[in-house]
């Protein structure tokens, strides 16, 4: 009697263990599905946004959501008020009834994010927003950096340069409907050391003046004057210092050959 005992008790715990077993496993595959579900809704969450369009996101139950553009949400219309007789409304054409059926119907709440794609516009395109007077002193400055001796004119997408040779005189932006100009007046020593140096993290911040009025025209040419006049300055320096160092390497090469001429006699 005693040996059937022990047999059934060992039976029961042979199928305790199996059942841990099988509740084990049962557990780990439900864990390791959530887990892929919950990877690919995040893979899913991935939004691209392109420039040229808007973007709509909304956050819904702890998920971010990319939805369609929203109409707007329009005011609750007033009571009616009693016409004797109103007019007709004609029927809208087909393709405003299109237009309107395309846009889907999404009400903006305070979860929803959107994202506005900004529009950059061209210097020509902003020079043509100008007021004519604010045009008519841009081009009364360029012209008069452009009579300076050596001078051109670089113009890019979104400015214009002007530099006389290498070094650049002014540059030219419009920001808010204003015209900026930047000049580049550092201080010599300071200029030639960096140059010398070759150090990059010296930054020397140009001088901007905004084009608001005829005063700020006066000013601008003052600036361009003093710009070339360092600039000129400059270029003569760097044209000497390049003789002096021609001259030094001629004169280290001829004292080099009357050494080894000495020796080999």
């Amino acid at each position: 009697m005693t040996d059937v005992f022990y047999i059934v008790m060992v039976v029961i715990a042979a199928l305790l263990v199996v059942g841990a077993l099988v509740l084990w496993v049962v557990d780990e595959y439900s864990k390791s599905k959530a887990g892929r579900e919950d990877a690919e809704k995040r893979a899913q969450r991935i939004v691209v946004i392109r420039q040229e369009e808007d973007v709509y996101l909304r956050v819904s139950h702890g998920a971010l959501e990319v939805i369609e553009k929203p109409a707007p949400v329009s005011a609750p219309a007033p009571a009616p008020v009693p016409v004797p007789e109103p007019e007709p409304v004609p029927e809208p054409v087909a393709e405003e009834v299109a237009a309107t059926e395309a846009v889907p119907s999404v009400e903006l709440t305070e979860d929803s994010v959107v994202f506005q794609a900004s529009q950059r516009l061209s210097f020509i395109e902003k020079y043509a927003q100008l007021t004519p007077e604010d045009r008519a002193r841009f081009d009364e400055l360029a012209a008069y950096v452009l009579a300076k001796p050596g001078c051109k004119r670089l113009e890019s997408n979104d400015a214009i340069t002007f530099k006389c040779r290498s070094d650049k005189v002014m540059r030219a932006t419009i920001r808010r409907d204003t015209v900026t100009v930047s000049f580049m007046l550092a201080n010599t020593e300071l200029d030639r050391f960096v140059r010398r140096a070759g150090i990059k993290k010296i930054k020397i911040a140009p001088v901007a003046i905004r084009l608001e009025s005829d005063d700020d025209l006066l000013l601008a040419k003052q600036t361009a004057d003093l710009t070339m006049e360092h600039i000129l300055e400059e270029q003569q320096y760097r044209k000497e210092r390049r003789n002096e160092l021609r001259r030094q390497s001629r004169l280290s090469k001829e004292a080099e050959k009357q050494r080894s001429e000495e020796r080999s006699e």
